[in-house]
């Protein structure tokens, strides 16, 4: 990239295209040695600062299950790249289905899980902690599947958040579609993150039950608040553009956004 890709661009005077840099799993940061050496020496000022960190989702499950390294120590390696300024996007994420054909007898179809709702909380948990540590988006990697879960080159399948029955004439949008509808809805370029927090938490809570950012643009203070427990919480959030506190009960397994005119 450094060597080729952007003289070449730079040469030729194209300006307005950003350019996305490593595109795998944030985890590798840690475990393999390539993704430092590919970006090593792509400073903030290279080709104008055009570019931009793009990250795959799929080791994060490791993460959530306690395995691997943390989602904070990931992004603590992007930094020591490059600062504190990087810009890094979602480049690709999708839901797989918890079983398809392979060894076992049993064959999963996307149809078979129509309106599940972790699939839709683990999007949210993903965007949210993305967003607080720096990303500028998110990106879906397929927005439309037929009922198996398909069509896909390497023969597996995935859920999505509009399921297509082509024989019926049919769409289903699933709960992906709506939990996702949260973030582009209400937040667009002209939105930055905020400093946020909390007062106090549910005392039955922990700290993966909970996840909420705030953004504003400083017209509107926008919070998303998801909540994966089976209780109800009861918390008080704070954001840096007003010092104000949003006090808000919510339901379980629930995702609200929280728009605040300033």
């Amino acid at each position: 990239m450094r060597d080729y890709i952007v003289p070449t661009f730079e040469a030729n005077g194209v300006e307005d295209v950003t350019i996305q840099l490593f595109d795998g799993n944030k985890i590798e940061f840690k475990r393999e040695a390539w993704p430092v050496a590919e970006l090593s020496g792509v400073s903030a000022g290279t080709y104008g600062g055009n570019f931009q960190i793009a990250m795959h989702w799929y080791e994060d499950f490791l993460e959530v299950l306690g395995r691997g390294k943390t989602q904070v120590e990931i992004f603590e390696a992007v930094k020591e790249v490059h600062g504190d300024d990087v810009s890094m996007i979602g480049t690709e994420a999708c839901m797989p289905l918890m079983s398809y054909p392979s060894r076992r007898s049993t064959y999963r179809e996307a149809s078979d899980d129509l309106g599940n709702w972790v699939h839709g909380d683990w999007y949210s948990r993903d965007i949210i902690e993305n967003m607080k540590r720096g990303y500028s988006g998110w990106t879906d990697w397929n927005m439309v599947l037929d009922t198996t879960g398909g069509p896909n080159w390497a023969g597996n399948r995935h859920d999505a958040p509009i399921i297509l029955d082509v024989e019926n004439n049919l769409f289903y949008k699933n709960p992906m579609f709506y939990h996702m509808g949260h973030f582009s809805k209400f937040l667009d370029d002209s939105f930055y993150v905020l400093e946020a927090g909390n007062t106090g938490r549910n005392p039955a809570a922990n700290d993966r039950d909970f996840h909420f950012f705030a953004a504003s643009d400083d017209v509107y203070e926008v919070y998303v608040l998801l909540n994966s427990a089976d209780h109800e919480s009861g918390e008080t959030w704070w954001a840096t553009s007003t010092g104000k506190y949003l006090s808000r009960n919510v339901p379980p397994r629930s995702i609200e956004t929280v728009v605040i005119k300033l």
